[in-house]
């Protein structure tokens, strides 16, 4: 292709633009008549703010103000000058720029590494896939044979994922890519970089990452081969799957296996199956389920979530194994999409094969039609999490029941819907064997213990405007008048039962904030262990931790980044707590949340003893909190058990005082003799 001059380049990238397509790469959109809307990434956004005009080709945020073409947002988004993102879109468009004064080697020595990993990728996909051709590949072929029994399947399965052969040998690979690129010469490092080599233990030079494996490309939606899979052979070598490492053109969190091949079937479906390995999504799609995507062997990620919607995906199958880690799998899925799911218009379902297989055994054996029924039974994310949370309860017996109402409130809760969530209590009160009015109560009072401000008064008080002396002797007989508050009390009423969830959350994120606090925070909680937590998710997390602190599985020395400590935490908590995703989905949202949280509160620039009285000092505040709420719920307590005489009124004041040992307001008349104790 001939070369043109940059400002005809320019015009060309532009028009080829669409900017929707464009900005779906990076946020779900929702149409609204003749336009789009969606969440404006450039600030804060909890409400679509952005919206988008396919005819006029422009976008407008109407909260922040940002707005312009497809290259305006594309160079805002990628942080690029106007050059660079011409450049960067050429080449992903195929024109070829003209330089003053360049020749073609030239342009091809100032190609930026992104584009010379691509090109290394391209040719060693080619190069790996001559080989599975080749006598020498018998191992693989017989490994791919015992898959795919029938040929046509067989080189279906080959043809359609370009599958390949890396050969026994140090330096194949290697030496066929600084033969063929002048540029390894000159930078051999770039193949480290680019995830194909690894360096030599002793001495230098490289050799090959990928020996003796099947391999699997790995292709971008617009079919760029961005890394490789590699399936080993034989029990001996190790790891079963060796991957490439993330490289400026793999990043797994923006990468879908299978995306590719799946683009057609995803709009005709507007469904796209998430599933986990690669031979799942292969099978799955051989076997008529086009729209099978895998998730790289990483966390399923918001932006997973926007290239499936970009595609067209309106419902997203999560399909996993039906052993202990795939249900496992599922949960965390759900908890780390869940958050993303309220500004979306996404349904997400959950189908579990049955019998212990995963999809590629079960398709494999079963058809994909019998696989396509699965998916018809999928269950909604909240079902299959609600069903998760009453596993292996005991409904028939009352501690059953009790357990299970206190293990799926939290969930209930957090469903905001109203209309979605009367449904699930009216559904589940009548699952677990209790009255549907007994589990919306609970409900309620969680919810009003989470957002203490729309808490209606407790009791039916009032304030009282009598005045009324106290004998000598203590408290008179008054005329029987409804109950009512003094105003001392009613003053103590607002702070109750405010800020204590927050005190809880406080707390175990400064816990999870760092590998230093985590036992900094656990020894200051056990010396604090004379009450629990008050929500039940907080609780069990708190239980947890205190576990794994005394097993010092999540100690610091377990992996010295903050990444290695959260990932081992997260690892561990999903484990001990496989059937409560209520207890995950909360400690996902905290892990996720703790170290901003602590960037606010100044933490994150202190270490030794200066973050050990920082965070001592933070932590006491919050624990006093807690005290403070259990002392007044034993106050409250106590109100409820006696009767509201004015002169009893008055005792009551005083306990409140007295527990909380806070000074006494001024009185004309205190009453006399030593100050009543409340039991």
């Amino acid at each position: 292709m001939s070369r043109i001059p940059f400002a005809e380049a320019a015009d060309r990238v532009k028009s080829a633009l669409d900017i929707v397509d464009v900005i779906q790469r990076f946020v779900i959109l929702k149409k609204t008549g003749r336009n789009y809307s969606g969440l404006c990434p450039f600030h804060s956004d909890k409400n679509p703010s952005m919206n988008v005009s396919r005819e006029k080709g422009i976008f407008k945020c109407f909260s922040c103000g940002v707005g312009g073409d497809s290259l305006t947002f594309l160079m805002k988004i990628e942080n690029k000058t106007y050059g660079e993102m011409i450049r960067d879109l050429a080449q992903e468009q195929g024109i070829e720029i003209a330089y003053d004064g360049q020749n073609i080697e030239a342009a091809n020595n100032q190609r930026d590494a992104r584009q010379k990993i691509l090109d290394l990728n391209y040719v060693s996909a080619q190069w790996f896939r001559e080989r599975l051709q080749e006598p020498e590949a018998k191992p693989v072929q017989g490994y791919l044979a015992n898959r795919y029994s029938d040929p046509a399947l067989y080189q279906q399965a080959i043809a359609h994922f370009q599958l390949g052969y890396a050969p026994p040998g140090w330096e194949n690979l290697t030496t066929h890519l600084k033969a063929h690129f002048d540029f390894i010469q000159a930078s051999p490092d770039l193949l480290v970089t680019a995830g194909l080599s690894n360096n030599r233990d002793h001495g230098q030079g490289h050799y090959d990452r990928f020996r003796h494996r099947l391999i699997i490309p790995i292709l971008d939606e617009k079919g760029l081969v961005v890394a490789f899979g590699g399936r080993a052979l034989s029990d001996e070598d190790k790891p079963k799957y060796l991957n490439s490492p993330e490289t400026v053109v793999y990043k797994k969190s923006n990468v879908l296996y299978g995306l590719y091949q799946a683009r057609e079937a995803i709009r005709q479906h507007k469904a796209a199956v998430v599933m986990e390995g690669y031979f799942d999504v292969i099978s799955a799609q051989l076997g008529g389920i086009g729209e099978a995507v895998g998730s790289c062997g990483t966390a399923l990620t918001d932006s997973h979530l926007k290239l499936m919607a970009r595609f067209g995906a309106e419902t997203i199958y999560l399909a996993f194994d039906s052993d202990e880690a795939g249900l496992k799998a599922a949960l965390s899925a759900i908890a780390l999409i869940e958050p993303y799911m309220a500004s979306t218009e996404l349904q997400v379902k959950v189908l579990i094969v049955p019998d212990g297989k995963d999809p590629d055994d079960f398709i494999r054996h079963h058809g994909g039609d019998a696989f396509r029924a699965l998916i018809q039974e999928a269950r909604h994310f909240l079902t299959f999490k609600l069903d998760m949370t009453l596993r292996g309860l005991a409904l028939n017996t009352p501690e059953g029941r009790i357990q299970a109402a206190n293990r799926i409130t939290p969930l209930l809760t957090d469903i905001a819907q109203a209309n979605t969530r009367a449904e699930y209590i009216k559904l589940y009160a009548e699952k677990i064997g209790i009255s549907e009015q007994a589990l919306l109560l609970e409900v309620n009072r969680l919810e009003q213990s989470r957002n203490p401000g729309q808490r209606k008064p407790w009791g039916s008080f009032e304030k009282s405007g009598d005045k009324k002396a106290i004998s000598k002797s203590g408290s008179t007989s008054f005329k029987k008048q409804k109950p009512k508050l003094t105003d001392n009390i009613l003053e103590l009423r607002a702070p109750l039962s405010s800020q204590h969830i927050a005190a809880e959350k406080n707390l175990l994120m400064l816990t999870l904030s760092s590998p230093e606090s985590f036992p900094l925070m656990m020894s200051v909680l056990a010396s604090q262990a004379q009450f629990a937590f008050d929500d039940p998710a907080h609780q069990e997390i708190l239980e947890g931790l205190r576990s794994l602190s005394a097993d010092n599985i999540a100690s610091p020395k377990t992996d010295p980044s903050a990444n290695g400590f959260l990932g081992t935490l997260i690892e561990k908590m999903n484990h001990l707590y496989l059937d409560r995703p209520d207890v995950i989905h909360t400690f996902a949202d905290l892990a996720l949340t703790a170290e901003n949280f602590c960037e606010s509160l100044g933490l994150s620039t202190l270490s030794g003893n200066q973050l050990q009285e920082r965070l001592t000092v933070i932590a006491q505040e919050q624990l006093k909190v807690l005290a403070n709420w259990h002392r007044r719920r034993q106050l409250m307590a106590f109100k409820t058990n006696i009767s509201q005489s004015a002169g009893e009124q008055v005792e009551l004041t005083y306990a409140f005082h007295d527990r909380l040992q806070t000074p006494l307001p001024a009185t004309e008349h205190p009453p006399p003799g030593p100050a009543h104790s409340a039991p």
